[in-house]
C-alpha cells in the first residue's frame, strides 16, 4: 500500500511540474512583471465649477459658477497646491467671491482645500460707494473637498464646500471640470 501511495504521489508531482514547465514560454524568465500604470501629475490645473450655494440659516439657493487655478508641488507626498478662485452667486442677491486656495491631495483622487476669501454682496446696486462699504464686503473662510475622476489630463470632480461668513454657514456643492497642464 505504501508503494502505491508513493507512486501516485510522484505521478501527481510530475504532472504538476511538467504542466508548469510546458506552459511557461521562456524557461529563464521569472514571474512576469505586472504592468505599471503610469500616472501623470500635472503641475498646473485650471478648472470650471458649476453648482449651487445654499444658506443653512435661510434656506435660499443660488446658482454658483466659478473658475479656479491651482499650482501643485508634485515633489512632496501628500501633494500640496496653491492657487486662487473666482466664483459668483446669482439668486435673490448677486455675490462675487475672490480668494486664495491651499490644497492638499493625500491621494491622487482626493483633494481637501482651505480658502480665505472676500465676498462682495449686492453687486446689482448702481452706487459704487455702496459696494465698497464695510457692510457689503465681508471676509469668508471656505473649507471643502472633492473626489476627482481622471481621464488622461481631464478631470470631473463632485465638490462640496462649507463657507463661513461671520457666524453664518453656507454650503456650495456641484461639479468641477478641470484640465491638467
Amino acid at each position: 500500500m505504501k508503494k502505491v501511495l508513493f507512486v501516485i504521489l510522484h505521478i501527481l508531482l510530475f504532472i504538476c511540474i511538467y504542466s508548469k514547465l510546458y506552459t511557461q514560454d521562456n524557461w529563464f524568465a521569472g514571474i512576469e512583471e505586472e504592468e505599471i500604470v503610469e500616472q501623470h501629475n500635472y503641475n498646473h490645473h485650471l478648472g470650471l465649477f458649476l453648482g449651487a450655494s445654499s444658506s443653512l440659516s435661510k434656506g435660499k439657493i443660488s446658482f454658483s459658477p466659478g473658475i479656479d487655478y491651482i499650482y501643485y508641488f508634485n515633489n512632496a507626498e501628500p501633494i500640496i497646491g496653491v492657487g486662487g478662485y473666482i466664483e459668483g452667486a446669482f439668486g435673490k442677491h448677486t455675490e462675487a467671491i475672490f480668494g486664495g486656495m491651499l490644497s492638499i491631495k493625500p491621494w491622487q483622487e482626493v483633494q481637501f482645500h482651505m480658502a480665505p476669501s472676500i465676498i462682495y454682496r449686492d453687486l446689482h446696486t448702481n452706487i459704487i460707494d455702496e459696494v465698497h462699504s464695510t457692510s457689503k464686503v465681508k471676509f469668508l473662510l471656505r473649507f471643502g473637498g472633492n473626489y476627482s475622476i481622471h481621464i488622461e489630463n481631464f478631470s470631473i470632480s463632485p465638490t462640496i464646500n462649507a463657507d463661513i461668513v461671520g457666524s453664518k454657514v453656507g454650503l456650495v456643492y456641484g461639479i468641477g471640470f478641470g484640465v491638467g497642464i
